[in-house]
């Protein structure tokens, strides 16, 4: 078969292999705009999430080195070891969450899903 090439000699078929072109067209159209708003809707929350996020961690940490302050230094050793293994854990999920989006090819590709409850820190 040519490009340019009837499919079929049948007008009927030739008309209704052209109208589903046309709603597959339009579908993919709608899908097209209704997916770019989604993203238009739902980064700027996603961005003020983590931004919120990291406030509030950097919050933590200057209580957390204002409280200190107050103990003793065996304490303090105590308390600065237990916080920087949290840390070490914490910095090891998104090395692994980094290093699984690396893996993937396509910046187009589906989401990573983040890691089980079971593996998050406590």
């Amino acid at each position: 078969m040519q490009f340019g090439e009837k499919l079929s000699d049948s007008p009927e078929e030739n008309s209704t292999l052209s109208s589903t072109l046309k709603s597959t067209k339009e579908l993919l159209k709608s899908l097209k705009a209704t997916t770019q708003e989604q993203l238009r809707k739902n980064v700027p929350k996603v961005a003020n999430y983590l931004d919120k996020s990291i406030d509030e961690a950097s919050k933590g940490f200057s209580d957390l080195m204002g409280s200190l302050d107050k103990r003793t230094s065996v304490e303090q050793r105590e308390l600065l070891k237990a916080y920087n293994s949290f840390l070490q854990k914490q910095v090891q999920l998104v090395d692994k969450r980094l290093s699984s989006l690396e893996k993937e090819k396509s910046p187009d590709s589906a989401p990573v899903a983040p890691p089980s409850k079971a593996s998050s820190p406590s």
